[in-house]
C-alpha cells in the first residue's frame, strides 16, 4: 500500500512495510479467486492481492491448482505466485 510523505516541503513515496510470509517454497493449492482476478486465496488462507498486469493470468487459474509463493525483487509485489499446473503462470503480488 502506498502513501505520501512530506519531508522538507517535498512529496514522497511511502510504501507499507512488507508483511512478512513465513510458508515461501511451500506448495499450496489455490482455495479461491475473486472475479476479477486481483486477489487470490491459498489452502494457508493466505490473501495475495495481485499486480494488474498479471491479473490476466490469475483470472485463468481455478481452485485447486497448485501453488508455491517465491520471493520476488519488486517493492510494490515482493512475491511471485507460481502456478505448478500451468508451469508458465507466474503473478507477481503482495499479501493482502
Amino acid at each position: 500500500m502506498r502513501s505520501c510523505l512530506t519531508v522538507d516541503g517535498e512529496t514522497k513515496a511511502k510504501f507499507a512495510p512488507m508483511k512478512p510470509y513465513n510458508r515461501v517454497g511451500e506448495q499450496l493449492s489455490v482455495m479461491r479467486i475473486s472475479k476479477n482476478g486481483q486477489t487470490v486465496t491459498l489452502s494457508d488462507g493466505s490473501r495475495w492481492r495481485v499486480s494488474v498486469g498479471d491479473v490476466t493470468k490469475t483470472l485463468c487459474w481455478y481452485a485447486t491448482q497448485r501453488v508455491v509463493v517465491e520471493n520476488c525483487d519488486d517493492v510494490v509485489y515482493p512475491y511471485e505466485l507460481r502456478n505448478l499446473d500451468t508451469v508458465a503462470d507466474v503473478a507477481k503480488a503482495s499479501l493482502a
